[in-house]
C-alpha cells in the first residue's frame, strides 16, 4: 500500500532482486505500487522516484 512505510518492503525487494541477478542477470522487473491511485499526482511522482532511487 502506497501510504503505508514501505522501507521494509523495499529492503526484501532489493535482496529478491539481488538473488534475481544471480541466477540470470538479465532478468527484468516491474514494480507494481498497490493504491498508489489514492494518492495525488504530486504524491505518487514522488513515492514512484523514490523506490526506483532506493531499487
Amino acid at each position: 500500500d502506497a501510504q503505508d512505510d514501505y522501507a521494509q518492503s523495499v529492503s526484501s525487494l532489493n535482496m529478491i532482486i539481488e538473488s534475481g541477478q544471480r541466477v540470470n542477470p538479465r532478468i527484468r522487473y516491474e514494480i507494481f505500487i498497490h493504491k498508489v491511485d489514492q494518492l495525488s499526482e504530486e504524491a505518487k511522482i514522488e513515492v514512484q522516484q523514490d523506490i526506483h532511487n532506493q531499487v
